[in-house]
């Protein structure tokens, strides 16, 4: 027979404690699992804000027929993925956009939290001629070895799921000094010589407003700097859209604010993978911006504020060091230039362009390969 299938995909942020966490999703009716992961366990982190470069996330996507099911979140520890030890967040959500569970806080007291949820009509969006399910596996919740009686059986985790990292450009007391506003920023990255490929997969974004804000990200390999006619420069050109919509912003921390800064974060299904490959993209130029000046950008810590060495960025790598924002091993983020207006399409560089700032926010991406 034909089965009429839906996607759901499940995203979850994991905080930093010494747990161990795992997940499952099936039909409340016959308790037949349809979707499992884990163990997930803790990596060490020096911070542990919500800003924090250090976050893990796990995405996982799989096909569920009309019915009723349970998700369900298991934590050895009993005290959820969230907040002391890191701000662990999860959601649920269709491939039509009907959210189940948006990205929220996963903290929780027990060993497990469960989102029951129904699978529609209105939901289905995908029909296939043939079901196959991974073959039965046990999952040993609290790492003691034994099957316990409220563990399921469940198959082997999804080929779809994948394990993001994360990279943030700034955290702490960085987020509350030395900044300004803007619509938008251009910016480059640039892969670290020992990397060979990897794929950015989503950004989170620092703005100073806790309402709801039209985003837009644009990629282009190279540099954004590059244009074919200097005297009319183009700057819009060669870029191609990446992901956009409304996100809701979380505010701006200040030095002696009591609130946790954190950055708005743009939802994974919505954002376009970016390959960078060190064999032809090796660097890239990114646009992040909004329809409003409520984007926090960076000022560069030194007396930059002309244009000055922010042109030669690719032509000599002596001078990449100097105009490199932050790092990681895997890639650099380069300071760029704060937008005043929007759409890119109309700023005249001469006045709307402010020079030698950086980006501000997290940066999610997969390795590819690491040689």
């Amino acid at each position: 027979h034909r089965d009429v299938l839906i996607t759901s995909t499940t995203t979850m942020k994991f905080s930093r404690r010494r747990t161990t966490t795992s997940t499952s999703s099936s039909t409340a009716t016959s308790g037949t699992i349809v979707l499992s992961g884990g163990p997930y366990t803790f990596r060490e982190m020096s911070d542990r804000g919500a800003t924090s470069d250090q976050y893990q996330m796990i995405q996982a996507d799989t096909c569920l027929e009309r019915g009723d099911y349970q998700f369900v979140v298991y934590d050895t520890v009993g005290d959820g993925i969230c907040c002391y030890y890191g701000h662990g967040k999860y959601a649920l959500h269709f491939t039509n956009g009907r959210e189940i569970r948006p990205l929220s806080s996963g903290s929780f007291l027990g060993q497990r939290q469960e989102t029951i949820f129904q699978v529609r009509s209105d939901d289905l969006d995908t029909v296939m001629s043939e079901r196959t399910r991974p073959q039965d596996a046990t999952i040993d919740v609290d790492g003691d070895g034994q099957k316990d009686a409220d563990e399921p059986e469940s198959p082997q985790e999804s080929e779809s799921t994948i394990s993001l990292s994360s990279f943030a450009t700034a955290s702490g007391v960085d987020l509350t000094l030395g900044l300004n506003k803007a619509y938008g920023i251009l910016f480059n990255l640039k892969l670290n010589p020992d990397v060979s490929s990897l794929s950015i997969a989503g950004m989170d974004l620092y703005l100073d407003t806790t309402s709801h804000v039209h985003y837009e990200v644009w990629a282009k390999p190279g540099l954004w700097q590059t244009v074919d006619d200097e005297a009319n420069p183009n700057y819009m050109k060669d870029f191609y859209p990446v992901s956009h919509g409304t996100i809701q912003g979380k505010g701006l921390c200040t030095p002696t604010s009591t609130k946790t800064c954190d950055f708005a974060t743009i939802p994974i299904r919505d954002f376009q993978k970016v390959a960078m490959l060190a064999a032809n993209i090796k660097r890239l130029a990114v646009y992040v911006t909004l329809d409003s000046d409520d984007l926090i950008v960076k000022d560069h810590p030194g007396d930059g504020s002309e244009e000055g060495d922010l042109f030669n960025d690719g032509e000599d790598e002596a001078m990449d060091h100097s105009l490199v924002q932050a790092s990681n091993p895997a890639f650099r983020v380069f300071y760029g230039a704060s937008v005043l207006t929007y759409p890119l399409q109309v700023a005249d560089p001469a006045t709307d362009f402010r020079y030698n700032k950086g980006f501000l926010g997290r940066i999610w991406y997969r390795d590819s390969a690491i040689v």
